[in-house]
């Protein structure tokens, strides 16, 4: 303002201290020509934000603010300028006498003579702290989302998440979703949630979790689901009601777990678990057979044992007791052995290699040609390869080939049995061919169960065939067998090749 105008206000003293004394602002008036500019005037307001009274503040330096939080380095700037005189706008961090921070706005205007001296230097403070708490309040809100964000992302990696209205009908799918129903996002949204309701869920189960939802309660359980192409996949669901400020139900979000594999793991543990104690309950039944024989027996031998010396015919009826107790203690032997290989095969598993399917088949040949030529039975031997290798286990494989020759000798009264392996597309096939009794049709589903005998009454412990499927399977070896009744049986093995 000019000079002149200013002169010709009335009372401009009285106006600016009123200014000074009714602003909002701290203001000081400082003596510019003290070196350490001590505090001649605060006002009211000044007071106020620094905590300090007036007589505390007259003939101190406005560096009493200075706290272990002001910046040094801004503090050096603002006390240059004001050695050159200059006008000071600068943001520091002052202290109050409780020590407390505060951010304020430090304006230094010098007051200048007529003939161009210094007097004095007009200090407003202007408390800007709450500039600093939006600051801060951005950065924690700033942290607080990109936190959020990661979690989201990490729900999302791990979980299945959906949304819908109050209604069911969905909002929102993250990928892991899509993926898993085979759906796409289009699809989705906007579909009613039971899109991927599976039939097998009984309506009664999502009546409870309705009830449970709608009472602003959070519902968990497993569901199972239906995929685009009709499959299924099982779920550990957690749903959750979200509220409004209000506690109204705006809608619902579901995070999920894919659990079908284990769900299918227990179910076929459980099968299995079932099916080991149906085995050993029959196995205890099989054992106790030839074992009481063989102890009744051995008593009434015992008991007849005097008599036997002397009386003719009792002696010819203990010989046959202990050709009977000799029969059921080998049979005893031979259903003990099948079990330990059965339980060796399970414990152990069988390390695979490369193994020659014409010295398996030679091999197997030379041990049972004895057998066969007792009962006037051509074994023969087509191979269609020179030389062919399989994966297997050399020492199984020729198990099985004995096991498959020795039953088809024991079954066969006239003919041959063929022992072949053909070169096909899907690996080397190993056959074994006989001319037998066959296999009723009624029997040849269960053939490879254990205890199960191709015709009642059969010799031998019911667990050959069972102990052949098995060790096939430990080779990845497909097994199968065709039959007819009265005009012989074939058993296949399809063998990856070398």
């Amino acid at each position: 303002m000019p000079k002149a105008i200013l002169e010709n206000i009335p009372n401009k003293y009285e106006i600016l201290y009123g200014f000074m004394k009714s602003t909002i602002n701290g203001v000081v008036l400082a003596d510019a020509t003290a070196e350490d500019m001590p505090v001649l005037y605060a006002n009211e307001a000044f007071t106020r934000i620094t905590g300090y009274t007036k007589s505390e503040l007259g003939g101190k330096c406005i560096c009493i603010l200075q706290g272990e939080k002001t910046d040094v380095d801004n503090i050096g700037v603002i006390k240059q300028k004001l050695k050159n005189l200059e006008a000071v706008d600068a943001e520091i961090v002052f202290h109050m006498k409780d020590g407390s921070p505060f951010f304020c706005n430090f304006i230094a205007t010098p007051i200048f003579n007529e003939d161009g001296t210094i007097s004095y230097y007009l200090i407003i403070l202007r408390n800007i702290s709450y500039k600093e708490e939006i600051k801060t309040l951005r950065d924690v809100l700033s942290e607080e989302l990109k936190l959020s964000m990661e979690y989201k992302d990490a729900i999302d990696e791990a979980s299945i998440v959906s949304k819908t209205d109050i209604e069911g009908n969905i909002t929102h799918v993250n990928d892991a979703f899509c993926n898993i129903s085979q759906y796409a996002r289009g699809e989705l949204l906007g579909a009613n949630h039971n899109i991927i309701r599976h039939p097998d869920m009984p309506k009664e189960a999502f009546k409870e979790l309705w009830e449970t939802i709608l009472a602003k309660k959070v519902w968990k359980g497993t569901v199972k689901n239906r995929k685009k192409d009709g499959s299924f996949y099982i779920v550990d669901a957690t749903i959750k009601p979200i509220l409004n400020t209000r506690g109204e139900i705006v809608e619902f979000i579901s995070i999920r777990h894919d659990i079908t594999e284990q769900i299918l793991a227990k179910e076929a543990a459980q099968s299995a678990l079932e099916a080991k104690s149906a085995f050993f309950a029959k196995a205890s039944h099989e054992l106790r057979t030839p074992l009481n024989a063989i102890i009744n027996f051995t008593e009434m031998v015992i008991e007849e044992f005097d008599e036997m010396l002397d009386d003719k015919d009792i002696k010819e009826q203990n010989f046959d007791f202990l050709n009977r107790i000799e029969k059921n203690s080998k049979h005893l032997l031979s259903l003990i052995n099948d079990l330990l290989d059965i339980s060796k095969l399970e414990r152990k598993g069988l390390e695979l290699g490369s193994v020659d399917v014409h010295k398996g088949i030679n091999d197997a040949v030379d041990a049972c040609i004895l057998a066969a030529k007792k009962k006037n039975l051509e074994l023969m031997v087509c191979q269609e390869l020179d030389e062919v290798s399989i994966i297997a286990h050399e020492r199984t494989l020729l198990q099985v080939l004995l096991n498959l020759l020795s039953n088809a000798i024991k079954f066969t009264s006239s003919g041959h049995i063929e022992l072949c392996s053909i070169d096909t597309k899907d690996g080397v096939l190993i056959t074994v061919k006989d001319t037998g009794r066959g296999i009723p049709k009624e029997k040849i589903d269960k053939i490879f169960e254990a205890f199960e005998q191709s015709m009642d009454g059969d010799e031998g412990t019911g667990l050959g065939l069972k102990l052949v499927k098995d060790m096939c399977s430990a080779m990845n070896i497909t097994i199968s067998v065709k039959s007819e009744e009265d005009e012989g049986t074939t058993f296949e093995l399809l063998a990856r090749r070398a």
